[in-house]
């Protein structure tokens, strides 16, 4: 909404509503009655203006000066101190920061963010995610989410195939859980994020959105970086 442009709606009818008073206090008729057709007119925005703040504004039948004028009021307080009220009524919600992600997302992140390139940040930090599991379980064959796939899979580790395993006793139903969950959401992260931004254009994609996506994939990072890795035992 912009502010100034309906503060001075508000103004251009509270001079006419001024001039009709003085006009009627001086016995102005034909001026009075001009005034009044110039404030029909004034009114037409300021209508969607009480539309736009209010659910079923109560304009007076006949608007009359003395009606109008507190209504106006009210609309020009509402309108100036509206984003202070919610600001300062709002229900307290945590801020989520990206210089606070995981390393891995943010570094890869930072330079494409600070020059507005939010997908492509993104983007960037699914590759540097993903570089760092390879890292990890010592693989370049395989990439995203097969890779994740493989890493965090519940059956044996293989030769060159090693395995991500979360601290705990591996025999509980809470392990296996959480090393499955892992598995779908890594596999998830790069199907459902990292694929789409790698083929189709989203330039104009919102500040709120990447902070979200940027946000799985540090869950993912501190999983693979929580995790110990497991290797076939010489000779399987």
């Amino acid at each position: 909404m912009n502010l100034d442009w309906c503060l001075e709606r508000l103004a251009d009818a509270d001079s006419l509503l001024d001039a009709i008073r003085e006009a009627r206090n001086k016995r102005e008729s034909d001026k009075r009655r001009s005034l009044e057709r110039e404030l029909q007119v004034s009114l037409v925005p300021v209508r969607h203006i009480a539309d736009a703040l209010f659910v079923n504004f109560p304009w007076p039948v006949y608007s009359s000066t003395e009606a109008l004028a507190p209504l106006i009021s009210e609309l020009r307080g509402e309108l100036v101190w509206a984003s202070e009220i919610d600001k300062n009524l709002e229900p307290t919600a945590p801020q989520l920061r990206a210089d606070r992600f995981h390393p891995w997302v943010w570094n890869g992140a930072r330079s494409l963010w600070d020059s507005g390139h939010r997908a492509d940040a993104v983007l960037a930090a699914a590759k540097l995610v993903n570089a760092q599991l390879q890292n990890k379980v010592d693989r370049r064959d395989i990439s995203d989410a097969r890779l994740c796939a493989e890493a965090f899979s519940l059956a044996d580790p293989k030769p060159h195939s090693a395995r991500l395993r979360f601290p705990g006793d591996r025999s509980t139903e809470s392990w296996k859980a959480r090393q499955q969950g892992a598995l779908e959401l890594s596999k998830g992260a790069f199907t459902a994020i990292r694929n789409p931004l790698a083929h189709t254009d989203n330039s104009d994609m919102a500040e709120q959105q990447a902070l979200e996506l940027l946000a799985v994939f540090s869950v993912v990072a501190r999983w693979i970086d929580e995790c110990e890795v497991a290797r076939a035992v010489q000779g399987d």
